[in-house]
Parts: structure tokens; sequence; C-alpha cells
């Protein structure tokens, strides 16, 4: 009987030290890779398995071992709640971050991915982070033309050079990968960061043959951006806009009545759209419209700062699409509307 109470109490000091070994083991392997926070993105094709998802965050340099993360998914039974798409991950997450961040609702889960195009106004980017479940299109638009401005100010002194609150073609066109549970402060300031490291770099690196400011540049590499078939032709579109701003000409765009009128694209501009009553019809008003009326690329912009020197006043879109022909006179332009 003693040497069983002897074998048996072995036993579970063998027992005990064995878990107390493991969970040792487990901790150790848990700790964060770094204690540096460095976030990079990370993507899950769909269809990837637990394993395979763990090998992954192991070669990313996430996790220590595949093999646990496997374990671990396994006993709290949320294989089937790691879905693809796009995380943001740091290699100074605990082990159980980088699992929670992969199962729960964090900051850092199923990033969304939101292209912005050249030439978008701000109605159609509010529309695609609405469509991208981030935000509400009015609220954003709002949010974009009253407080943004205000809110950001501190972050971008720049922002200073606009002369309204209205921070239409402010929002850098490029590729986004936003949380889902993103503000809409954060919407706005990560592409006013990318913005600035383009637009606004630019402007400070070179000495523009303009004598437009800068806001002023911006309007026009908006209306640019939306007259141009391709990025060659931007730099002489721009050279008619001057042309036309130096005679003191209305310049005439049709992209700023639609503008007004509230759309984005029409096949063919009407004469009577050419009546709307607005500061941004710019066939009755001599001038840039008051604001830009999308969000220009940086070809627009530079095209708005260094024109083609050119003595051209008119251009119109050749009836197969992919370009323009340029006149000097209106009775050329109005041959070319002809052909």
């Amino acid at each position: 009987m003693k040497r069983l109470i002897v074998s048996l109490a072995i036993a579970s000091l063998l027992f005990g030290m064995g878990v107390a070994s493991l969970v040792a083991w487990c901790w150790w392997e848990m700790r964060p890779m770094s204690h540096v926070p460095q976030f990079s993105t990370l993507y899950i094709p769909p269809g990837s398995s637990t394993r395979a998802i763990g090998q992954q965050l192991s070669q990313q340099g996430l996790i220590r071992h595949a093999t646990l993360f496997w374990v671990v998914a396994k006993l709290t039974n949320k294989e089937r709640r790691i879905w693809s798409g796009y995380y943001n991950m740091s290699p100074h997450f605990e082990f159980l971050t980088v699992f929670n961040v992969l199962t729960e609702a964090t900051p850092y889960s199923r990033l969304v991915r939101v292209t912005i195009k050249e030439g978008q106004s701000l109605r159609q980017i509010a529309a695609l982070l609405e469509a991208k479940q981030l935000t509400q299109s009015q609220r954003f638009s709002t949010y974009i033309k009253t407080n943004a401005k205000l809110d950001l100010v501190d972050d971008y002194p720049w922002l200073a050079m606009i002369p309204t609150t209205n921070l239409e073609g402010v929002l850098f066109p490029d590729t986004y990968l936003f949380p889902p549970m993103a503000s809409d402060r954060l919407l706005a300031r990560t592409m006013i960061k990318a913005f600035a490291a383009t637009i606004v770099t630019y402007w400070q690196q070179v000495s523009p043959n303009t004598h437009l400011d800068f806001y002023s540049a911006l309007v026009l590499a908006s209306m640019i951006e939306k007259e141009a078939g391709n990025q060659d032709e931007m730099p002489v579109i721009s050279s008619v806009f001057h042309n036309r701003l130096t005679i003191n000409m209305p310049l005439a765009s049709d992209p700023t009545v639609l503008y007004a009128l509230g759309m984005d694209w029409k096949k063919v501009v009407l004469y009577k759209d050419l009546k709307a009553v607005s500061p941004y019809n710019t066939y009755r008003h001599y001038g840039l419209p008051p604001t830009p009326i999308a969000s220009p690329g940086l070809a627009a912009f530079k095209a708005a700062v260094w024109p083609d020197v050119t003595r051209y006043l008119f251009f119109v879109a050749h009836p197969t699409g992919g370009g323009h022909t340029f006149t000097r006179t209106y009775r050329e332009h109005l041959a070319a509307q002809k052909r």
C-alpha cells in the first residue's frame, strides 16, 4: 500500500512537472516576436487551411510555431472564424493577439480594400465607402465639407492654404486598406496623408511655371483630370485653360457643368445643361470654379503647374474617343466639331 502511494505521488509529481513544463513552454513560445511595433499587411487567401495560415504567420515572423496555432484553433473551435482577407499585423503582437485579430472583431481585423480612382468626386468616393460598409455617404460628405479641415489642420498645417472648409479634391486617389471600424476622421486622414505625400510634396519641391497659387492649381488639376483622355494630353489641355484665364475668357468646361448639376458623367452635354445657375458653371462664370470638382492625380496636378506653351484656345473630343483636337480659333473649333 505504501509503495502504491509513493508511486502515485511520483506519478502526480511527474505529471505536474510535465504540465508546468508545457505551460512554461507555451508561455515562452507565445511571446511577441519583437518589441518594435512595425505593422505590415497580412493577406489570407480564400480557402486557406488552418495549418497553411499557421505556416504563413510563421514565415512572416508573426508567430514562432505554426503547429501551436493549429492546436489553439482546434481547442478553441475557432477554425471557421478565420476568414480570408487583409489584416494589419505586427511582430510586437503576442501570440493570442495575433489569434484574436484573425478570429474576433478588432481594429486590425479584415481590412477593407478601397480603390479611389483619379477623377472621382467626393460624392463618388463617399458612395464607394458606403458600399464597402465603412461609413454613411451623407455623413462622410458632410464631414469632409465642414469639419475635416478643422480636425486635421494641426496635423497638416498646409491645409491652411485651402480657403474653404470644403476639402473636395484633397482625398488622394489610391488603393487603401481600412479597418472595418474606421472613423470618418481616420478615413479622411489616411487619404489626406497620401495627398500630402504626393501633391503637397511636389508643390513644395518645384518652382511652378504658373501664376496660380496652390489651391487654384488644385482646382485646375481637377478639371484637367476630368477633361483629359490620357495623361499625354494633360499639359496641352492645361495650356488651353491657362490661355483662357490670361485673356479673361470663360473656361467653358463641361465637367464643371455636370458637377453643378450633381452628375459625374453624361454622354452628351446639352445646351440646356449649360444654363445651369451655379458658380461651378464655367460657361456662365469667368475664372475657376470655387472648389475642385474631383480628386486629381499627380499627373494632372503637374500639368496644372507646368502647362505646355501653346496658342490653343479650344479643344473638342474625338467622336471615337481616345483624345482631343486642339485649335486656336473658333472657326477651326467649329470645323473640328463637324469631323
